[in-house]
C-alpha cells in the first residue's frame, strides 16, 4: 500500500511541477517580476536576481617586457580583487608571447580595462555578455521542488513498516539528494561566473628593428667585397 503510495505522489508532484514551469514557460518567458507576481514556481523566499550577466573579454597587447608587464598586471589584478586562473608562455613566429586568464570583479572590470593602457599598447580589444538570468531562476525553481519532495519522502520513510517501502523510499532519496547537490553546484558555478567575469590578456614583445652604426656599414661593405671574390654571378633556374 505505501509503495502505491509513494508512487502516485512522486508522480503527482512531478505533474505539478511540471505543469507549473509550463504555465511560466507560455505566459511569455521567465523574468524576476513574473516569478514574484506568481507566474513561476515558488524559490523557497530566495532572492530573486534583477539580471545576471557573464562577461567575457579578450585584449591583445605589445610590451616591450613580457616579464615586467605580467608583473604588473598580475599585481593590478590583485588590486581590485581579483585573481590569475591561468597563464602560459611561448614563441610565435620567434616572438616572445604570454597569455593570461584572469578573473576580475564583474563590477571592477571596466577599471582594469582603462588602466591596461599603462602597461603596453592595446592592439585588439574585445567584450561581450551573456545573459543567463532566466536559466538561474528556472533552475533556482527547480531545485526548491526536489527539495520539497525530499523533505515530503523523508516524513513517508518515518511512516514506513516494511523493509521493501523502506528501501524504495531510500531508493528514491538517494536519488533525488544527488540531483539536489548537482543542481546546487551548477547554481553556484554559474553564480561564479557573474560574479567573477574572464578575461584573457595577450602580451606579446616589442619588434626591435635593429640600426646599424657607421662601423656597422663598414662592416657590411666588407662583407659584400669578399663575397664579390668568389661569386661574381649566380643565376638559378626554377624547376619545373
Amino acid at each position: 500500500m505505501l509503495k502505491h503510495t509513494l508512487f502516485l505522489f512522486i508522480s503527482a508532484t512531478l505533474l505539478t511541477g511540471c505543469h507549473s514551469y509550463r504555465s511560466a514557460e507560455y505566459g511569455g518567458g521567465f523574468s524576476a517580476e513574473k516569478s514574484r507576481a506568481g507566474f513561476l514556481p515558488e524559490t523557497g523566499g530566495a532572492d530573486l536576481p534583477e539580471q545576471m550577466l557573464i562577461w567575457t573579454g579578450s585584449i591583445s597587447m605589445d610590451v616591450v617586457s613580457i616579464t615586467n608587464a605580467a608583473a604588473q598586471i598580475t599585481a593590478q589584478i590583485k588590486a581590485v580583487g581579483g585573481y590569475v586562473e591561468s597563464s602560459s608562455r611561448y614563441d610565435y613566429s620567434n616572438r616572445p608571447t604570454a597569455t593570461m586568464v584572469v578573473r576580475i570583479p564583474a563590477d571592477r572590470l571596466e577599471t582594469l580595462l582603462d588602466s591596461m593602457d599603462s602597461f603596453g599598447d592595446v592592439t585588439e580589444k574585445s567584450l561581450s555578455s551573456q545573459d543567463v538570468t532566466e536559466q538561474y531562476i528556472d533552475m533556482q525553481a527547480r531545485l526548491e521542488t526536489k527539495k520539497k519532495l525530499r523533505d515530503r519522502l523523508q516524513k513517508l520513510l518515518d511512516r514506513a513498516d516494511e523493509v521493501k517501502d523502506v528501501l524504495a523510499i531510500e531508493k528514491e532519496l538517494t536519488r533525488l539528494q544527488a540531483d539536489i547537490d548537482s543542481m546546487a553546484a551548477r547554481l553556484e558555478a554559474m553564480k561564479g561566473k557573474v560574479d567573477y567575469a574572464s578575461l584573457t590578456i595577450q602580451l606579446k614583445a616589442l619588434k626591435h628593428e635593429k640600426v646599424l652604426g657607421p662601423l656597422g656599414y663598414v662592416w657590411k661593405g666588407a662583407e659584400w667585397c669578399v663575397t664579390k671574390l668568389f661569386v661574381w654571378k649566380d643565376e638559378t633556374y626554377e624547376q619545373q
